[in-house]
């Protein structure tokens, strides 16, 4: 009881009663709560200004030349490609569905395309900077050079009239039937009449 009687003793002259503790509790209280609606807009103003300076960051760093992947990336699934016709296709569709096709950064989408090729295309695609803005320039070029029906036509074509048998052996002579029959239902997958003396 002592102490609830220094206590009272102790409170302020200046509040002459309850109603006016309440009035002095409310002003208190709606001070405080705009300190911290002020105090919420600034952070998120730091945080859009660190978010900025961040992206500015990467585009810097985007700039940069790079002549191999500098980025340690997971393992694609996607098949290597170097520079037959007849196979891009096959590496475009492997290719497009898990990384072209995603939402990933176009940098990394250029280092796996990097990683999946082979001999010449490699050298080629290495000739360009390695940046996100040359990745869309890249994709058009090897589609444009590999993916041209009538390229890829010549080709078979090509293949059908210089083909040979290494032997006049079954065997040898199986494998390039095997050979030429894989070239014709290409050739026919690609709308060309097949049913020809001529090839």
């Amino acid at each position: 009881m002592e102490n609830v009687q220094t206590a009272l003793d102790h409170l302020d002259s200046n509040i002459s009663s309850i109603d006016d503790a309440r009035e002095r509790i409310n002003a208190n209280t709606e001070k405080t709560l705009e300190l911290l609606d002020r105090a919420t807009r600034y952070l998120f103003k730091f945080f859009k200004l660190k978010k900025t300076l961040e992206d500015a960051k990467d585009n810097v760093s985007s700039s940069t030349n790079f002549s191999s992947p500098a980025v340690n990336l997971p393992p694609s699934a996607t098949p290597k490609f170097n520079e037959k016709p007849w196979e891009w296709d096959t590496f475009w569709e492997a290719f497009n569905h898990p990384v072209h096709s995603q939402g990933m950064d176009h940098f990394l989408k250029m280092n796996y395309l990097l990683d999946s090729l082979e001999e010449k295309t490699k050298a080629f695609v290495n000739q360009y900077r390695i940046t996100r803005e040359s990745y869309q320039m890249v994709i058009t070029h090897l589609k444009n050079k590999y993916g041209n029906k009538q390229d890829l036509i010549d080709e078979l074509l090509n293949s059908v009239q210089t083909t040979k048998a290494n032997s006049d052996r079954l065997e040898d002579q199986q494998t390039l039937c095997k050979h030429l029959f894989s070239v014709m239902s290409q050739l026919a997958h690609n709308g060309e009449f097949v049913d020809a003396t001529h090839l």
